[in-house]
């Protein structure tokens, strides 16, 4: 049990500073876990005071209710990305491929919320080792596979219900990249403005989606139209935009009609 007056200055620290309330909750879970003196926990605040992020002090973090491990390597998750997982309509049975799935975070969530078969695809060795940790932590390793893949390069599948992704979606002139310093340029950037994934997700995903099947994808906030534009150019159905907790558009969803 820790300490009252440490758990009380935790959360005034962390109020001092202008981070959310879920950190103190996540550093007093921590130093009770590894049992930490005053002076330890002192120096991991001086260090969030510095600017480093709690998820690359921890090496984990909370994502729809779940615990997942966070190697330095991958994209740290929001809680903005909850809204895509939320958005996804599942039944028992269904395939989901997830496409650029860095810890492998939604993919997993989705399998501990339906009895789905889930593919986590990532074109590099680091998120797929992350991504292999969580699944493991789960015992998920009947229904979840970890595959290293370009996205469609291999694809080893046949048609699936759903495809889902957060892929990196910044301009790489956008200043915002100036706060987020602890993420990886890779998980972040794309080229032709933020939307060079949709482009090649939307041009030939299709193929890879079974009749009614729906592609799920995050997006930045002033994305929606642009995005939509894209899926209307490469033949497919009016789409939905989905707004996360902030309001601000977080998700487009786009459907299959097959052949």
């Amino acid at each position: 049990m820790l300490d009252l007056d440490l758990h009380l200055y935790v959360h005034r620290q962390i109020e001092s500073m202008g981070l959310p309330k879920i950190w103190a909750a996540m550093l007093v879970d921590h130093f009770e876990t590894h049992e930490c003196s005053f002076d330890e926990a002192r120096q991991v605040l001086e260090r969030l005071s510095q600017g480093e992020h709690l998820v690359r002090i921890l090496g984990w973090t909370y994502f729809s209710g779940h615990r997942f491990a966070v190697s330095q390597e991958v994209l740290i998750p929001r809680f903005d990305t909850e809204s895509l997982t939320e958005a996804v309509m599942l039944k028992p049975g269904d395939v989901v491929a997830d496409w650029c799935t860095g810890t492998g975070c939604v993919g997993i969530a989705l399998a501990l919320r339906c009895e789905v078969q889930v593919f986590l695809l990532d074109k590099f060795q680091a998120p797929c080792q992350n991504a292999k940790a969580n699944v493991h932590n789960y015992n998920l390793g009947n229904r979840v596979q970890v595959l290293q893949s370009d996205c469609f390069e291999p694809w080893p599948l046949h048609r699936v219900d759903v495809i889902v992704a957060n892929p990196p979606y910044i301009d790489a002139e956008d200043e915002c990249l100036q706060d987020l310093v602890n993420d990886p340029l890779s998980a972040l950037v794309a080229e032709k403005k933020g939307l060079a994934f949709y482009e090649r997700f939307l041009s030939v995903g299709d193929q890879y989606l079974r009749k009614g099947g729906q592609m799920c994808l995050e997006i930045g906030f002033n994305q929606a139209a642009d995005v939509l534009q894209i899926a209307s150019n490469h033949g497919w159905p009016a789409g939905q935009v989905i707004q996360d907790l902030g309001g601000r558009d977080r998700v487009v969803i786009v459907k299959n009609r097959g052949l």
